[in-house]
């Protein structure tokens, strides 16, 4: 009789045991515990914002949103905002919501992104009209030197400047996933024009962080790479001084 209370008892706290490590897996699971959506894979043609008009006018994202959609990129890619709070069909409901969008369905101002996204700010446009990849290539490494981040407009359609390197530029397109933009946009003279913006953190110049490797040139030298900051650096201390830039690219606002 004493070997089966025993027994009883042993299977009792058995139980009990089971129970509560149960509840405990369960209580100390994270309510909210979900992977952060790529920014880099937005797309103007996503069905989740593709449908929404820009204003008043006739064209949706998924027909003319590429300038919102890289827009809503660089919100995330500066470290300005997440992408828990922040896709392209959150910022075109904003613009729609503070007239945001010309009779065409254009940005008004760019800057108007700082309403919603306070730490990015929008600080002017730089013409261009060089007709080789290394002069273009070369403008854009000089702007994000100089902390900028870069929205490059590309015939008649917007793309977001992740890095140099060499003479290649690498971009997140809203309309593809190509990422090499000379050789998507080969057309050197539609490549006219960037959007320039700051952010807490910045572009910097790193020897080996990149989404595409390291090159060499003829001599055998490294090439640098600009790519933008993924640690809590301390903030970057920015002016509101126009973009620095040459006689060649103007800069208009």
């Amino acid at each position: 009789m004493q070997n089966l209370k025993s027994i009883n008892k042993a299977f009792i706290c058995f139980i009990i045991m089971i129970f509560s490590v149960g509840f405990l897996s369960i209580t100390l699971k994270p309510e909210n515990a979900y992977a952060v959506e790529d920014y880099r894979t937005w797309r103007q043609n996503d069905p989740r914002w593709g449908y929404k008009y820009l204003g008043e006018s006739s064209d949706t994202v998924r027909k003319s949103g590429c300038a919102i959609t890289a827009l809503s990129m660089l919100c995330v890619h500066s470290g300005a905002a997440s992408a828990d709070k922040i896709n392209p069909g959150v910022v075109v409901d904003y613009f729609n919501s503070v007239n945001g969008f010309n009779k065409y369905g254009g940005i008004n101002n760019w800057g108007t992104i700082t309403g919603l996204v306070p730490d990015l700010k929008f600080k002017g446009s730089v013409a261009m009209k060089y007709s080789t990849q290394a002069e273009i290539a070369n403008e854009i490494k000089t702007q994000m030197k100089n902390g900028y981040y870069v929205i490059c407009h590309v015939k008649n359609h917007f793309v977001l400047v992740d890095s140099v390197v060499g003479n290649k530029v690498y971009m997140y397109d809203p309309a593809c996933n190509d990422t090499d933009m000379f050789a998507k946009y080969p057309e050197l003279n539609y490549i006219d024009g960037l959007r320039l913006f700051k952010a807490s953190t910045s572009p910097i110049t790193a020897p080996s962080s990149s989404v595409a490797p390291q090159t060499t040139s003829a001599s055998g030298s490294v090439s640098s790479t600009i790519v933008k900051t993924t640690t809590s650096k301390a903030p970057v201390v920015t002016t509101s001084k126009a973009p620095v830039t040459t006689s060649k690219a103007p800069v208009t606002t």
